[in-house]
């Protein structure tokens, strides 16, 4: 293209360009110098541009403006003091602006006659280069379609609003019918669909979204689940806009989330998140303006309390959970509702059983047996089928661990029942974590009475329900019950393989627990891996004898005296002396392949320790046999008369608890070890 004077046009690029500014190439005016232009302005400030007028008709040529826009430009110029060193770009820059807004300006239509008038009036102003005119114009043909515009808006954002109340409710159906996966999508999608300006809705279908993925994941075993419902409480909780209460609400879910998944990982540092939460959303809703809600966070604070203690046998946060859980109840009073007060007895039992699993006596678990019942006594099965369901399990744990401190059958065979009742509704396809979780229960019940009856078939069953507990207990999913499913399997095995003299069944026992030595975390899951190491030392003992291999033995002792670095007896007074017991039969077995002096003294220093504990916890059966194989080693290094004595003792022991085959053992041991019975 040509302008005046056959002179081409010169487009500018680069960064010191105007055309930088402009947003593109700026055509750049030619035969004109700095000095030409100031002159031109001054023209225009003092309005003297009549003489200039030949200047004014060529500078409208090359910037395709008209002559008064031309001359706006420049007053603009003089009003804004623009440098002699930028007048020539910005002259070509504004006539660059004007060409666009005058092309704005030509596609706008309006939306009716009125409208479109005023558009073409200011499209008008702005060919003559008056812009405060053609904004004014602009404005005035805004309003109405403004108003058009928030009319259309609203019975949109109306008719979305229906669409997204009608995919909440087919949520409200899904979780009805336990879906919760399907509930959590349909709300999220709800969710997109509900406009902005519905923020009240907006904020339910967020916390209804979070609540259905924390049931899903809680249910299906799936932590995706559970990490997406943390990231959205997070989400409400951190909203600036979010109703408060609503906030509150979103923290004791996240803490809830935050504890389930916690319970699932490795890293304990979930847990600690999740009392934090849950210290923090006391704080919020204090009982004194909303008891019942306090309760409930007191509650779930318990939960996340009672899961830290049960990794590390910190009595003092068992402990404390449960002083959590009597908070709870106390703030809720005497004549609370069921729903309310069921959970709280439940879990109060769940760290009772835990704690009284760690000391001596019996006083913690009748205690914990205590609230599972006085929970059963507010539920009706029929309403409430799966906390029913949850109540009797919890109460079966309870009954298994009093069987071996009160040495009753009658007690592994109520708790046998109140398993098959609970799985009765947690059907697998419903519950599947649940499932696993009571068939992992029965297999013990079932384990603890093949043992006390030495019957292969009663611990085939209880194997079978270990490997059908494995099967929705993976290392993914709950990797501390994976742990604890696994080994009562190894056990089982194992004790099946001892009764029927098989060694290829306790091959399979070591294999399983030689499996846990690496798949269990010590640092995560110290006591479950200590219980692994005991029972894998129990294995080798027996495979050791058998084969007459003093390495196996000595794998054994190293595995036992491990898992003891985990159990003190000043914190974990019974596991230790189960260790201790388990080191004395084993470094006896090792004595009697070797004849090594040094591995009878130190099962005697070991089977005293256990001595003193059963006879501390009045557990009989145990003291005897702790008893019966001490003589056995006090023997071994010349002790004889002590050994007579101790033999005697147990004698006495294995009769009062109606064990005559074993009395009689003990009996014929102090006969030779030179002592008396009576």
């Amino acid at each position: 293209m040509k302008l005046f004077g056959g002179s081409p046009v010169a487009e500018t690029s680069g960064p010191n360009s105007p055309a930088i500014n402009a947003g593109g190439n700026v055509n750049y005016v030619q035969g004109f110098t700095a000095e030409q232009v100031q002159a031109l302005v001054r023209s225009v400030v003092t309005d003297a541009t009549a003489s200039h007028a030949k200047e004014v008709a060529d500078l409208a040529g090359q910037l395709g403006a008209t002559k008064e826009a031309v001359v706006n430009f420049l007053r603009l110029m003089g009003e804004k003091q623009i440098g002699p060193d930028q007048l020539i770009e910005t002259l070509s820059e504004l006539g660059e602006k004007y060409r666009a807004a005058n092309e704005r300006l030509a596609g706008l239509i309006g939306s009716d006659g009125a409208v479109q008038a005023l558009i073409n009036q200011a499209r008008a102003a702005n060919d003559r280069g008056d812009y405060e005119e053609a904004d004014r114009l602009l404005a005035e043909a805004e309003a109405p379609e403004f108003e058009i515009a928030k009319a259309a808006q609203a019975r949109a954002d109306a008719t979305f609003a229906r669409v997204a109340e009608i995919r909440a409710s087919r949520g409200f159906v899904a979780a009805a019918g336990l879906r919760f996966a399907e509930a959590a999508a349909l709300y999220g999608s709800a969710l997109d669909a509900m406009p902005a300006s519905h923020a009240k809705q907006r904020d339910v279908l967020k916390m209804l979204r979070a609540e259905a993925l924390e049931r899903h994941g809680t249910q299906s075993g799936e932590n995706a689940a559970l990490a997406n419902a943390i990231a959205a409480y997070e989400s409400i909780v951190g909203d600036a806009a979010a109703d408060e209460a609503m906030k509150v609400d979103a923290l004791v879910g996240l803490g809830r989330a935050q504890t389930t998944l916690g319970k699932r990982e490795e890293n304990q540092k979930r847990l600690f998140e999740a009392v934090t939460t849950f210290e923090l959303a006391s704080k919020y809703r204090p009982c004194e303006g909303d008891p019942k809600g306090w309760a409930m966070i007191q509650n779930a604070k318990g939960i996340a309390l009672g899961q830290l203690g049960r990794r590390g046998g910190n009595l003092d946060v068992l402990k404390a959970a449960v002083a959590a859980y009597i908070a709870a109840l106390e703030a809720l009073g005497q004549d609370a509702e069921p729903a309310r007060v069921v959970p709280i007895l439940t879990n109060a039992g769940t760290a009772l059983r835990l704690i009284g699993q760690r000391e001596t006596g019996v006083e913690n678990l009748e205690k914990a047996l205590q609230a599972d019942d006085m929970a059963l006594a507010r539920l009706d099965r029929a309403t409430s089928p799966l906390s029913w369901a949850t109540v009797q399990h919890n109460k079966g744990t309870v009954l298994v661990d009093l069987s071996e401190r009160r040495n009753s059958v009658a007690d592994l065979q109520d708790a046998e029942t109140c398993f098959r009742a609970a799985l009765e509704e947690q059907r697998r396809e419903r519950a599947p974590i649940d499932w696993a979780e009571t068939e992992n229960a029965l297999g013990i019940a079932l384990a603890r009475r093949g043992e006390y009856a030495e019957d292969p078939e009663l611990l085939r069953q209880a194997a079978e329900a270990f490997r059908l507990a494995l099967e929705e207990l993976t290392p993914a999913r709950d990797p501390q019950a994976n742990a604890q499913a696994l080994i009562n399997l190894g056990n089982a095995l194992a004790r099946r393989a001892q009764l029927l003299s098989d060694a290829t069944l306790m091959d399979e026992a070591i294999a399983v627990h030689t499996a846990g030595a690496t798949s269990i975390s010590r640092k995560a899951y110290p006591l479950l891996w200590a219980s692994n190491m005991s029972n894998l030392a129990i294995g080798l003992q027996w495979k050791g004898t058998l084969e007459k291999r003093g390495s196996l033995l000595q794998e054994g002792v190293n595995a036992l005296r491990a898992a003891l670095e985990e159990w003190p007896v000043e914190r974990l007074a019974v596991q230790h002396a189960i260790g201790q017991t388990n080191l004395g039969s084993l470094l006896m077995a090792s004595y009697e392949l070797g004849k090594d002096q040094q591995d009878a003294r130190d099962a005697a220093a070991a089977l005293r320790v256990t001595v003193e504990v059963w006879d501390q916890a009045r557990v009989r059966r145990d003291a005897a046999g702790s008893r019966y194989t001490l003589a056995q080693a006090l023997a071994a290094v010349g002790e004889r008369e002590e050994a007579a004595r101790v033999a005697g003792e147990a004698a006495l022991r294995f009769t009062a608890e109606g064990m005559q085959q074993w009395a009689a053992r003990a009996a014929a041991l102090a006969t030779v070890y030179g002592g008396q019975t009576s």
